[in-house]
């Protein structure tokens, strides 16, 4: 597996709420290059992440637009991840990504973020710091507990 801690300081931006809308995002989150993106291993990580950030319940798919049919299911994170391994080209460069499928953030990390002051001017990393401490915790604590939160 070639996953990365999610919750490494260095990665703090990716856990924003609303800070992934495409693929491309975890990709700039990460410091992956674009001529980087073919890399087979770069996928993986991709793949990893979003896996992670799906099974804690802070990413959420909004809308499939190379699988339309895909829109009015509920699929589990292993499904979600097998059907963008499926859909990504690895030759796939930044504009591409545009193309695939389309994140969201949860209302529940939204809403609770915001009850807790975030604001769009708000310094996430300064938030985090000062208003949540421990992130993953936090995440733990808070987060539904009837969401599909089956780690694979």
């Amino acid at each position: 597996m070639n996953s990365i801690n999610i919750f490494d300081k260095k990665y703090l931006d990716l856990l924003a709420p609303n800070g992934v809308e495409y693929i491309w995002g975890v990709y700039m989150h990460l410091g992956i290059k674009d001529n980087e993106s073919s890399k087979p291993n770069n996928k993986r990580i991709i793949l990893d992440t979003i896996k992670s950030l799906l099974n804690y319940s802070i990413l959420q798919v909004g809308e499939w637009y190379q699988r339309p049919e895909l829109n009015s299911k509920k699929l589990t994170v292993k499904e979600i991840v097998k059907n963008l391994d499926e859909i990504w080209n690895e030759k796939a460069t930044y504009p591409d990504f545009y193309d695939m499928v389309y994140f969201t953030t949860p209302e529940w990390y939204v809403n609770k973020t915001k009850k807790l002051g975030l604001t769009m001017t708000t310094d996430w990393k300064t938030f985090v710091k000062e208003e949540i401490g421990d992130l993953e915790k936090w995440i733990e604590e808070n987060r539904p507990k009837n969401t599909n939160h089956n780690m694979v």
